[in-house]
């Protein structure tokens, strides 16, 4: 009976809160969104590589965006007009200059494994399958041969990271015992979308986002696979050396600001961010990031030009990164020499891929993500289920993957919209294109994100993290398959 009896408590204060947040009228401009993302997704910006030619000119235009928004620009940091700048350290892997052996056997770039890798490595190799996964012993300072079956080859070399960082393998090489062309397309892409530069934080002393594959990461060919196998032994020694040139680069963040119009709370900033890079090319052969994230960019536009005109207690930051692609790096140096100080930042709503599936379905996190779910979360269930939208929890998955994470873990409540992975094809190749967008879909999340903003932005209080007895009676009732990821 008591249960029952705090569970319509529960319910009873979600609805006062309803009622207290009015669903915002604002109608997003189509045809406008339309016209951004496919300048974003086209030619001109050649695959908004960070730190590129084509980056450079997408911030251009945000910027330029920004301007004609009337978003005012702010002094600090790293700032020249709409545009925050910060170096980055580019690593260039030499595969001509890779090596790799097992004891006595050599293997060969290209023809025997496929790496991104760009640090050396020496330890011993420790082989398992699939059925290992379960009894996963101590693997510190171990790499893993890891024999895969005919399972979908991506899900199964997630499914099999994750026990194996924790059991503190730093490398995995992936060999299947099936190859095939789902095996051998899966490769290509990996190759493509991490094959070039790697880009770091000078002097960092981490990664922005927690390592979700090890340092040493390698994809065996058939052919690799069978002289591994013909010349594996228990305790056989593996040494990997990554030829590798470094220069200094400059990439660039977007950022405006909305004032607030409270004489005290205007010092407080909700912040709203997507990224607008993505694996860069040429303008003749180009990744396009229709959805990745030039949707969720086309939605920060518009958002600025739909909330210039309103008034708000708060003061709202539209902060347009670069980097995300290659780990958060545009939010993280955003963060670590900020602009205005990290302690008036009091919110952050990231939108990122935004423009796929179906129109009503937006996928949210964080769901159930202890010392995550904060008021945004309840915010967002209520405008969304005002709205007609099924705000699911799946974009828990993904909670370690945008740029809102970085926000997060310097205890800043952050909430993240995502439009999921059904079209897992797309994602990272150059068939993400702008003809396949929902763009009805977008309007709709900026709808929502509109509603999510003022609320946040106008609320006698800032929104604070909530412990798992406030949320677990009206949040989702379970936290889906690999929460975390």
């Amino acid at each position: 009976m008591k249960f029952r009896t705090d569970l319509m408590v529960s319910i009873l204060m979600s609805l006062s809160l309803v009622a207290q947040t009015p669903p915002y009228k604002v109608e997003p401009n189509v045809a406008r969104m339309k016209k951004d993302l496919y300048y974003l997704a086209g030619p001109e910006c050649m695959g908004r590589g960070t730190g590129e030619v084509g980056q450079t000119v997408a911030a251009a235009y945000i910027a330029k965006e920004f301007k004609a928004a009337g978003l005012e620009m702010i002094k600090g940091n790293s700032m020249n007009g709409y545009l925050f700048s910060y170096p980055l350290k580019k690593t260039t892997v030499n595969p001509s200059k890779m090596k790799m052996t097992l004891g006595a056997l050599s293997l060969n770039s290209g023809s025997d494994y496929e790496t991104m890798a760009t640090t050396n490595f020496e330890g011993e190799l420790v082989r398992m399958n699939t059925s290992d996964l379960s009894k996963v012993g101590d693997l510190k300072g171990k790499m893993v041969l890891m024999i895969l079956g005919s399972e979908n080859p991506m899900q199964a070399m997630q499914s099999a990271s994750r026990p194996l960082m924790q059991a503190g393998a730093v490398g995995i090489l992936y060999g299947w015992s099936n190859f095939g062309p789902d095996q051998k397309k899966l490769m290509g892409m990996l190759k493509s979308q991490g094959g070039g530069p790697r880009l770091s934080i000078p002097n960092a002393t981490g990664p922005a986002r927690p390592g979700r594959t090890p340092r040493f990461t390698a994809w065996l060919t058939e052919e690799g696979l069978q002289k591994i196998e013909g010349a594996f032994s228990e305790g056989l020694k593996v040494s990997f050396q990554a030829g590798t040139n470094e220069e200094m680069i400059t990439a660039t963040n977007v950022v405006g600001v909305i004032p607030g119009t409270d004489p005290v709370l205007k010092n407080e900033y909700v912040v709203i961010s997507a990224h607008h890079d993505h694996l860069g090319g040429t303008k003749e052969d180009y990744y396009p990031g229709a959805d990745d994230d030039a949707s969720g960019t086309t939605g920060l536009m518009e958002l600025a030009r739909q909330l210039r005109a309103t008034k708000n207690k708060r003061s709202i930051l539209f902060l347009s990164v670069s980097g995300e692609e290659k780990g958060l790096l545009g939010s993280e140096s955003f963060l670590l020499n900020p602009p205005i100080p990290i302690n008036q930042m009091v919110a952050n709503v990231n939108i990122d891929m935004i423009g796929r599936m179906e129109t009503t379905r937006v996928d949210v996190a964080p769901a159930r993500v202890e010392k995550g779910v904060s008021e945004l979360t309840q915010y967002a269930r209520e405008i969304a289920a005002s709205m007609g939208i099924n705000l699911t929890a799946e974009a828990d998955k993904y909670w370690l993957r945008s740029d809102h994470y970085n926000f997060f873990k310097r205890g800043i409540p952050a909430l993240f919209f995502f439009d999921g992975m059904g079209d897992v094809l797309d994602y990272h190749q150059k068939t993400d294109t702008a003809d396949k967008i929902n763009y009805e879909k977008i309007a709709l999340i900026v709808k929502m994100t509109y509603g999510l903003l003022r609320t946040t932005a106008n609320a006698d209080k800032a929104p604070r993290i909530l412990e798992k007895s406030e949320y677990e009676s009206w949040t989702w009732a379970t936290p889906p398959t690999g929460a975390g990821q």
